[in-house]
């Protein structure tokens, strides 16, 4: 009952996606991620119907709803690796706030070539976070084979801290 309780608010705090500035072709990502429904599937009778249908719910409207199903309990999963049973629902939440902030640097000042966008180049690779577990692993990979780069996850505060860091010097020199 814990695990369906969390997942509950793990959903309510799950991040949308500024707009990209890229055109996405929807059906090509559709037919890719028709790649997942068969691990999709297996997930969703490990978990259970009840905790399924938590991670799946918001996922169901998407054009990629086993990407987004897988993404989501792999967030949740390496969360709980990093964070425990008993601290999960804070480091979601600080992920998510964190992730905000990123999203919002991102959007005024790294949009274009600059100091912003240095400042993102330089610290994302120092705090990308690689699941323990050869299942995770193989989540990711997955993810990563649909749309390259969204089963990354990242120590967003850290992140963040560096990010804000390193545009300040570069800015304020």
């Amino acid at each position: 009952m814990r695990l369906i309780a969390f997942i509950a608010i793990f959903m309510s705090l799950q991040v949308h996606a500024a707009e990209p500035d890229f055109e996405l072709n929807i059906k090509e990502l559709a037919v890719a991620d028709n790649a997942l429904t068969e691990s999709s599937s297996n997930l969703c009778d490990e978990l259970g119907s009840e905790a399924c249908e938590i991670f799946m719910k918001p996922c169901k409207v998407t054009p990629m709803p086993n990407t987004c199903f897988q993404r989501s309990f792999l967030f949740y999963a390496i969360d709980l690796e990093i964070c425990g049973e008993e601290k999960v629902s804070n480091c979601l939440k600080e992920r998510t706030d964190y992730w905000d902030k990123i999203s919002d640097f991102s959007d005024a000042y790294a949009s274009n070539p600059g100091i912003g966008r240095a400042a993102l180049n330089a610290c994302h690779s120092f705090f990308i976070v690689k699941p323990k577990s050869e299942k995770l692993k193989n989540i990711q990979n997955a993810i990563n084979q649909v749309t390259p780069g969204m089963g990354i996850y990242t120590e967003n505060k850290k992140y963040y801290e560096c990010i804000k860091e390193n545009f300040l010097k570069r800015a304020i020199p």
